[in-house]
């Protein structure tokens, strides 16, 4: 049994990882049928998405993963957490281009991170020479997003903790005796 190009050991030339992501998300929007999902023949529970929508987000969001695979290259040699910092601009801008493309549905937000994950990956470890296997690109994505949810809850903490500062202070006043203040909500931030 072969496997996928990403995993054939025989071959000594780097598969084109970017456009088997592509590949791969084309594959599961034209999987049919999915109950529930939106396939080639149906919406399924989703009103606001159907196939041409979908069409539409993979073509914008195509061009990015060869911009985080060419991001996990040229990062190769920094920390895997630098790497990640330095990857989420290019992420919110492909998100951007996929929320301009499909009207501001979130068709791809999901497949947009573990995807320009696995793109960045696979640039990281073609650009260090080591080899494209399955266990390589878990590792490095393993390394790359070690802590992140930790991370992004006290992030979130903060920015709780920031409200519950100003709903004790300005923003209990109400809204019409706070315009007359001039509050400008900076206890907020």
């Amino acid at each position: 049994m072969t496997g996928l190009p990403a995993t054939d050991r025989r071959s000594a030339r780097q598969p084109d990882v970017p456009s088997l992501a592509v590949a791969a998300l084309y594959a599961e929007l034209n999987l049919t049928p999915k109950p529930g999902l939106v396939d080639c023949a149906n919406s399924g529970a989703h009103q606001d998405m159907d196939h041409a929508l979908f069409v539409a987000s993979i073509r914008a969001i195509a061009p990015w993963l060869r911009v985080f695979y060419q991001q996990g290259a040229q990062d190769a040699g920094l920390g895997e957490s630098e790497m990640l910092r330095r990857l989420r601009p290019a992420g919110l801008a492909c998100e951007q281009a996929m929320f301009s493309a499909t009207g501001g549905v979130n068709t791809h937000k999901g497949g947009i991170f573990s995807l320009g994950l696995l793109c960045a990956a696979a640039g990281r470890l073609a650009a260090q020479g080591e080899p494209l296997t399955p266990t390589a690109l878990c590792m490095a994505v393993s390394a790359m997003t070690r802590g992140i949810v930790a991370r992004e809850l006290a992030h979130a903490a903060r920015w709780r903790a920031a409200l519950r500062r100003c709903a004790a202070t300005c923003c209990r006043s109400g809204s019409a005796r706070r315009a007359k203040k001039g509050c400008s909500r900076r206890c907020c931030g």
